[in-house]
Formats: structure tokens, sequence, C-alpha cells
């Protein structure tokens, strides 16, 4: 009987740390090592994870450009004052 305790908080506490590794994931963090974090912090990585910022990096947009300042873009020279 002792041993299906065990495995069952073996599995549960392998959950935690594959658990933690997906969210990682999600947020474009490294899977294996926010997996060792959870190794040794199983339940406190899931909880940094969830208030830490995303990892991913904000895009920027481009500003919009009229027909006029591209046209002069490609094709003047820009005069230089000298």
């Amino acid at each position: 009987m002792e041993t299906i305790y065990f495995f069952t908080g073996f599995l549960f506490y392998l959950l935690s740390v594959f658990a933690a590794g997906l969210m990682a994931s999600m947020q474009e963090r490294n899977f294996w090592t926010w997996c060792v974090i959870g190794m040794v912090l199983p339940f406190v990585a899931a909880m940094l994870l969830v208030f830490l910022p995303s990892g991913k990096e904000k895009m920027r947009l481009a500003r919009p450009v009229e027909n006029e300042e591209l046209f002069n873009h490609l094709f003047l020279k820009p005069v230089r004052s000298r």
C-alpha cells in the first residue's frame, strides 16, 4: 500500500515539474531551465511563471508613411548642409 502512495506522490511531483516546463515554453522561456527549477521548487516555479512578465518581446509597429514621404526617401537625395 505504501508503494501506491509513493508512486502517486511521485507522479504528482513529476506532473508539477512538467507543468512548470510547459508553462515556461508557452511564455517563450527555456523549457529545461524551468523543469530544473520545478524539480527543486515544484510549486514555487509555477507561481513564479504565473507572475513573471511574458518572455516574448513586444513587436514594434512601423509607423504608417504617406506616398510622398516614401517617394522622397527612395528617389530624392537628402540635402546635407555643410
